[in-house]
C-alpha cells in the first residue's frame, strides 16, 4: 500500500471496527466517480458556487482517509470556486483526478489487506 494511507490511524478513527472501515471505503469508491463528475460539470458550466460546494463536499469525503495530495487538490478547487477564479480549474481538476486515482488504489489495497 502506498504511503497515502495509515492503516492504524484509519482503524483508530473507527474504533478498530474493520467492517465499518470497509463500509466507508466502499461508499467512497462508489460515490467518488459521481463527485468527480459533479466537479467537472461545475467547471465546464463556469459555476463557481457549484464548484466550491462540490469540491468542499468531496474534500470532506477524502478527509476521512487522508489529508495529503488528494485533499489539497480538492481544497485548491474549493478555493478557486470561492474566489470565482476558474481560469486554472481545468488543470487543477486533472491533478485532483490523478490524486484521487492514487487514493482509490490505496483504499482498494487497504481493503484487500483487511479482509
Amino acid at each position: 500500500m502506498p504511503d497515502v494511507l495509515n492503516k492504524n490511524e484509519l482503524l483508530d478513527k473507527v474504533f478498530g471496527d474493520v467492517d465499518l472501515l470497509i463500509e466507508i471505503v466502499d461508499m467512497f469508491l462508489e460515490l467518488s466517480p459521481n463527485m468527480l463528475n459533479d466537479i467537472d460539470h461545475a467547471i465546464k458550466a463556469r459555476d463557481a458556487k457549484g464548484l466550491s460546494e462540490t469540491a468542499h463536499t468531496f474534500k470532506g469525503s477524502i478527509g476521512n482517509f487522508e489529508q495529503g495530495y488528494a485533499f489539497e487538490a480538492a481544497l485548491e478547487l474549493e478555493k478557486m470556486g470561492k474566489s470565482c477564479e476558474l481560469d486554472k480549474s481545468s488543470e487543477a481538476f486533472k491533478k485532483l483526478k490523478q490524486e484521487v486515482a492514487v487514493l482509490e488504489e490505496a483504499l482498494k489495497s487497504l481493503k484487500s489487506e483487511t479482509l
